[in-house]
C-alpha cells in the first residue's frame, strides 16, 4: 500500500469547491421568462394556477420543488375534481419549461433534472366520440362545398378516421395512399403506429 507524509484534507477541499453558476429565480419568473421567448398563450394560462404565489408554487425556487411535491399537488388536483388528462397536460407543461431552461437557456444548475422526470402519470380514459349517420353526411357535403379539394379530402379524414388534428397536419405525401383511401401514422401519442382508413371524396 503506498503511504503518504500527510492526510488529505478532504474537508477543505470540498468546502473550497464553488459551484457553477446559475440563475437562482422562483418558478413564477421562470414561466415568465419562458413566456417571453416562447409565447405559448395556453401554456401560460395552464400554468397559471401552478405559479399562484399563495395558493401555488409561484414564490418557490424553481429548482428546489421536488418530483413528490408536485405528485402530492396533483393528486390534491384529482381528488377537487380535475380530470387526470388535465393534470398529466399541467406536468407536461411544466416539464416543457424546464426543457428550456435546461437545454436551450442553460439556466439551471449543473447537473439539475426536471422533477417531472420521475412523475407517476395518471391513467387516462379512453374517450369515445360518437355521432350519426346524418351528421356525417351533413359534414361531408359542407366539406365539398369548400373549391379546395384537399381541403375537403382534410374534414373527411378527420371524421371518417378519427385523428387527432396534428396526426394528420405532420403527415407527408409519403405517409398518405389516396387510390386505397388510407394512411400510416408511424408514431402516434401512445407511441403506436397505426393506420388511419378514409373515403374518397367524390
Amino acid at each position: 500500500m503506498r503511504k503518504f507524509n500527510s492526510p488529505v484534507n478532504l474537508k477543505a477541499a470540498a468546502d473550497s469547491f464553488v459551484s457553477e453558476a446559475f440563475i437562482d429565480i422562483t418558478l413564477t419568473e421562470l414561466v415568465s421568462a419562458h413566456s417571453i421567448a416562447r409565447p405559448l398563450l395556453a401554456l401560460h394560462f395552464r400554468l397559471k394556477k401552478w405559479c399562484d404565489l399563495v395558493n401555488g408554487f409561484g414564490a418557490e425556487c424553481a429548482w428546489s420543488i421536488s418530483s413528490e411535491r408536485l405528485q402530492s399537488a396533483a393528486q390534491a388536483l384529482i381528488d377537487y375534481g380535475y380530470a387526470c388528462s388535465s393534470v398529466n397536460r399541467d406536468i407536461g407543461a411544466i416539464g416543457q419549461v424546464y426543457r428550456w431552461a435546461i437545454l436551450n437557456r442553460r439556466m439551471a444548475p449543473k447537473g439539475f433534472i426536471s422533477p417531472t422526470i420521475s412523475f407517476r402519470r395518471y391513467e387516462e380514459k379512453v374517450r369515445y366520440v360518437s355521432s350519426n349517420e346524418q351528421d356525417f353526411i351533413s359534414l361531408r357535403l359542407a366539406a365539398k362545398m369548400c373549391k379546395d379539394r384537399l381541403f375537403t379530402l382534410f374534414v373527411w379524414m378527420l371524421a371518417d378516421s378519427g385523428a387527432r388534428k396534428s396526426e394528420l397536419l405532420e403527415r407527408t405525401w409519403n405517409d398518405l395512399d389516396i387510390s386505397n383511401a388510407k394512411m400510416i401514422v408511424p408514431m402516434t401519442k401512445n407511441g403506436d403506429s397505426r393506420t388511419l382508413f378514409f373515403h374518397q371524396p367524390r
